[in-house]
């Protein structure tokens, strides 16, 4: 009581004024992306959190340089912290389990994804959608990102795209929703026949042969 006390000032009049907010914000090395926390939390974040939520809103501006200064205190790259947890948030509705990859997809971020990758980010983590990274690009129309991250994962690039294909439907939604059909069909190329995203013999070949089958099915029955 007394600490707070001490931080109270009289105003012109004599008036006690109330403490500052920093007078309650718990200790965080990384000082400003803790300035948030919600002050009815009665456990306070950790040094990890706070590295891990600086190293997501970094990545979400796409400044490279307070991402290295996150890793550099020791944030974990596929780190799925609440960024919300600094604001005392709790939306059981919200898609969880997101990492900073994905977010530097959605914001197509380049340079920060190729960082993030450099650093061993998993582009297969899923979200409680089961979305992975190149999901966040493709439904946020940053194709550009998305074929970053292709180019930089070769190794598990078929499997990503296996993962798009079965999530299509919610992927292409996403994007129609965000950034309008222009967008959308442009993404829809991509996941056809000589798009960067399309694989053949891969589900989205599949796909598209069992489409054309069933059309044909169609046009059958009506002759």
């Amino acid at each position: 009581m007394g600490a707070v006390q001490s931080q109270r000032a009289g105003d012109s009049k004599g008036h006690e004024q109330p403490p500052s907010l920093s007078t309650f914000i718990p200790r965080c090395d990384v000082g400003q992306e803790c300035y948030g926390c919600d002050l009815s939390r009665t456990d306070a974040l950790t040094d990890q959190e706070c590295v891990d939520i600086m190293l997501s809103q970094a990545v979400m501006r796409g400044d490279l340089q307070d991402m290295q200064r996150a890793l550099a205190k020791g944030a974990q790259v596929n780190t799925i912290a609440d960024i919300t947890l600094n604001m005392g948030i709790r939306d059981r509705k919200r898609v969880k389990k997101v990492t900073p990859l994905m977010r530097a997809c959605e914001y197509g971020h380049e340079e920060v994804v190729s960082r993030l990758l450099e650093v061993r980010a998993d582009p297969l983590r899923q979200d409680t959608r089961q979305w992975i990274a190149l999901c966040y690009a493709l439904g946020a129309g940053e194709l550009g990102a998305a074929r970053r991250l292709i180019s930089e994962t070769n190794a598990v690039a078929n499997e990503q795209k296996d993962i798009v294909m079965s999530l299509r439907h919610s992927v292409l939604e996403q994007c129609e929703e965000d950034v309008g059909e222009e967008v959308v069909a442009e993404v829809s190329k991509e996941l056809g026949p000589g798009g960067f995203l399309w694989q053949q013999g891969g589900k989205n070949a599949r796909a598209n042969q069992n489409g054309r089958g069933k059309l044909h099915t169609e046009q059958d029955s009506k002759s």
